[in-house]
């Protein structure tokens, strides 16, 4: 069996930045490759690492955060968090997750957050 190194890189980044304070280590032992991603500033810092790549500038400063329901994980409920940033690009670019899991398909939640901005 073949894994795409790239993919599993970049899926197990992704997943520090949608759980803010978890710390994971990808090692390729092909490699000898060793990287540790934690990142604090979760889905906020997520948004500024994209808009990066897009390589589009942005409109203003700072970005726009929301987070919906309880703030803590320990508290019953259904808890969202919401970053966003308008740049000079022209298309939309949405990324949306559900339990951590990339939803790439959209769903009602996109939907719903879209008739709702």
């Amino acid at each position: 069996m073949r894994f795409d190194v790239d993919k599993i890189r970049h899926r197990l980044e992704a997943k520090t930045y949608l759980h803010r304070g978890l710390r994971a280590i990808f090692v390729d032992k092909a490699s000898g490759e060793k990287v540790e991603f934690s990142h604090q500033g979760g889905i906020a810092e997520y948004l500024g690492k994209i808009v990066e790549e897009r390589g589009k500038k942005t409109v203003h400063n700072g970005h726009f955060y929301s987070v919906f329901g309880p703030t803590v994980i320990t508290e019953p409920g259904t808890r969202a968090e919401i970053a966003l940033m308008w740049t000079e690009s022209t298309d939309e670019y949405l990324r949306s997750f559900v339990n951590g899991v990339p939803t790439t398909s959209g769903g009602t939640h996109e939907l719903g957050f879209k008739s709702g901005l």
